[in-house]
């Protein structure tokens, strides 16, 4: 049932209004904290309708349209291995698509083309997201940090010829990582009854940063640890203005399937904007003089 922005209005101006203490605000219910509080809470739904990477509820929306489509694609959620035979998981990186500040994003359709391309002939549908590296020598990034975007995504039906393929692909196009040795293109099969926690992998909010630290003669060690909150707070500036729907990549029958995660995932959306609503809530009917400023805030 699709959710109904009406309902929320009224929700929240219920809980808001019957709940307050109006002696605390001396008379001046209307005062800047509480409009705060109500354009927070509206924009918050409304990035979730939109899918904003930045959004819980938008991440949740999405997540939720990802994993049913996709399950349904497959087979049965807990037995990966449907009709289109075993499903892998996939990661694809290369540091070139890396940048040193925050407000610093590479154009999306350079990514899904970038990433997209080595991946030919491959079913599969995938989420790009940045990967922030801090403490980095100063040959590697003056700034010390390194927002690495890469590929997380879930194949099926891939062959070996497929995979080795893809890797020739990777090789001829330069694609290199930072760790010395390390892995550029990493298939594994998904365990049946996986495929659920795979999902929620790719559609997470990244919250990890990762570190470089001299190993042995020319080495390089991997450390990776939550991210601290001035971490995250560059995560939410590096992701601002981009949308999940934008982030996601397709391949072979996956670019239909993504078709349809992207309409059931905006359908809310779609119809909130066809519907103008009424700027008004149950709150408001009951006594619309009282509460005729919070109306005309809204």
């Amino acid at each position: 049932m699709a959710y109904d922005f009406r309902d929320f209005e009224s929700d929240l101006l219920s809980r808001l209004i019957d709940g307050l203490e109006w002696g605390k605000f001396r008379g001046n219910l209307f005062n800047v904290p509480l409009l705060r509080v109500i354009d927070a809470a509206k924009h918050d739904h409304i990035s979730g309708l939109t899918l904003e990477a930045n959004s819980y509820q938008g991440r949740l929306r999405w997540h939720r349209s990802f994993l049913q489509k996709l399950a349904g694609h497959l087979g049965d959620p807990l037995d990966t291995s449907g009709h289109q035979g075993e499903a892998h998981f996939f990661t694809l990186i290369d540091s070139r698509e890396c940048c040193q500040r925050p407000h610093e994003v590479p154009p999306l359709s350079h990514l899904r083309f970038h990433y997209g391309v080595p991946l030919t002939g491959w079913n599969f549908v995938g989420m790009l997201e940045p990967a922030l590296f801090v403490s980095l020598p100063l040959q590697m990034s003056r700034s010390g940090l390194l927002f690495c975007w890469h590929l997380h995504g879930v194949a099926w039906g891939l062959k070996d010829e497929d995979q080795e393929t893809a890797r020739r692909l990777v090789r001829a196009r330069g694609f290199r990582t930072l760790v010395p040795g390390a892995t550029v293109l990493k298939v594994v099969p998904i365990v049946p009854g996986e495929l659920i926690n795979v999902v929620g992998y790719l559609n997470k909010s990244p919250r990890h940063q990762a570190s470089l630290a001299p190993r042995g003669e020319g080495g390089m060690k991997l450390y990776e640890r939550s991210a601290t909150g001035a971490n995250l707070a560059r995560f939410h500036r590096h992701l601002s203005g981009l949308y999940l729907d934008d982030m996601a990549v397709a391949g072979g029958e996956g670019i239909e399937l993504l078709k349809v995660i992207k309409s059931d995932a905006l359908r809310d959306w779609r119809e909130h904007k066809r519907d103008p609503r009424p700027r008004t809530g149950l709150a408001l009917q009951s006594n619309p003089g009282r509460y005729g400023a919070i109306r005309s805030a809204l």
